[in-house]
This record gives structure tokens, sequence and C-alpha cells, in this order.
């Protein structure tokens, strides 16, 4: 049960991911969103040539999804799991709060920091991987299954294999990860980015993975207090991912594809 040193019930926040947006941060949320349409078209343009993209509207259709996004319901879940490891990479111990309701606010200085650093780091989070995330969805629900397509959920499947490779990588190096969760959704804020910090492979085309979720941090469902460990069961065997979730999400729907995020760490905030 190959495991990093990262524990959430130490290293990663007590509090949920549940948060109040000022005016300002949806639009910020959209427009980072609406800048990665034009990296998606690339990306898809790699093993999909330009044509198909036309034929399909693709650049359209990822403008709708965009354009109709809820994006508040977004949270900072990416914010949260950059954070994280910035202060297990930096050594120094994280403001956890208190429990899963003690988010930070901009009502105290220290509040308003770590808040205010969430925030930034949701946004680099959402600048490194967002384009990544429409290229995948667009592929899932836009381009078909058959050949020369071979699109659709067998496409992520292949790829999360991949990924699936690289993220134990990085944790046999002891390197707590970053990875996206892309799931049936059509409103790309409503897909998920979590910590991934240990893993089982039993070498059958199936695994776990243990995760930092911050939408429910040591406890699931939301109303108990039992703490447990969260994890993802993924089976690789079949025609297209098969997940079973600890902590499923209902807003973004059955796991399709999963990929290990761009991260660069930062130096956190020291609050504590």
């Amino acid at each position: 049960m190959p495991k990093t040193n990262f524990k959430p019930e130490v290293n990663a926040f007590a509090f949920a991911n549940s948060w109040k947006f000022d005016k300002q941060e949806p639009d910020q949320v959209r427009d980072i969103f609406a800048k990665a349409v034009n990296s998606a078209l690339v990306l898809l343009a790699g093993p999909f040539w330009g044509g198909i993209l036309a034929g399909l509207g693709l650049g359209r259709v990822l403008t709708d999804w965009v354009t109709r996004a809820t994006v508040i319901p977004y949270g900072l879940c990416g914010g949260m799991a950059f954070a994280a490891l910035d202060y297990y990479k930096k050594g120094l111990p994280i403001p956890r709060g208190t429990g899963p309701w003690d988010q930070p606010t901009r009502a105290t200085p220290q509040g308003a920091e770590l808040r205010t650093y969430l925030w930034k780091r949701l946004l680099n989070s959402l600048e490194d991987n967002v384009a990544t995330v429409l290229y995948w969805m667009a592929v899932l629900h836009r381009v078909p299954k058959m050949w020369p397509f071979r699109g659709g959920s067998p496409w992520l499947l292949a790829r999360s294999k991949e990924h699936w490779i690289e993220l134990k990588r990085h944790l046999d190096a002891g390197e707590p990860w970053p990875i996206a969760l892309v799931g049936t959704t059509q409103d790309p804020t409503s897909n998920h980015q979590v910590l991934a910090y240990g893993y089982d492979d039993p070498r059958d085309g199936t695994g776990t993975i243990y995760v930092y979720d911050m939408n429910s941090p040591g406890f699931c469902p939301p109303d108990s207090l039992g703490a447990t460990e969260q994890t993802i069961a993924i089976d690789l065997r079949g025609e297209g991912l098969v997940a079973t979730e600890s902590c499923p999400n209902e807003a973004r729907g059955p796991l399709q594809g999963l990929f290990c995020e761009v991260y660069h760490p930062m130096q956190p905030p020291y609050l504590v």
C-alpha cells in the first residue's frame, strides 16, 4: 500500500469546500474558462485534426458550455488542493481550522490572508488545467467512438491509464499530487480537483487512490463526523473507466477520466 507521508488529518484543511463568493470572483472564474477554449481547441486538433473540429462545431460547443456554467458551486477545490500541497512541501504547519464549517473569512487579518491565498491558488489551478478539462469533455461528449474518430469514453480511459502510471510515479517518489476528475457533466465548473497521497495497485487492471477530498474532509456524508480516508476505486479493464468513490459527486456525475494536473509550488503564508 504505497502512501506518502501526507496525512489528511494533519496536512489538509479541516474545513469543507463551502464558500461565499464576492461579486467579482465568479466573473474571474468564467473568464479563465472562456480564455481556455482556444487552448482546448489546439489540444483537440492534435489527435482529431482541424477538419473534424470544424465539422463537429466544437468551438461553439465549448463556448456554450462555459457561457452556461454555474460557476458559484465550483468552490475552491483546486485552491485547497494546491495550498495543502504547498504547506506540505514547505514543511509548514497548515492553518486547518477547527472543523468542517470553520472556513476562513475576510473578517479577520489571518482569515483574509488565508482566504486570499486559497483564491489565488484556485486561479493558478484553473489557468494551468482548465484547457485539458475542456479538451476531455469535448472528446467525451462530442467526438464519436467509432473509427476514424475513436473518441468518447474509450479515449478518456486510455488517457486515464497513462495518467494512472504517472500518478503512481509521483506517489512512489513520496510526492502527493493534485488530480482532476472529469465526470459526465456538461458544466465544466462541476468537475473536481483533489489531492492524491497514496494508492493500492493489485496489478489486475484495478486500483485504489487515496485522496484528500475537500468536499468531504475526513467525513462522509457531510453531516457525519465519522472520520474515514477518502478513496477512489478505479477499474480500467473495460471500454470506459468505472469508478467507485467514497464520496461521489452528484453534480459532476460518474467519473469518466482523471489526469495529473500541472502544479507549481508556491510559498504559503505562515498563519499558525
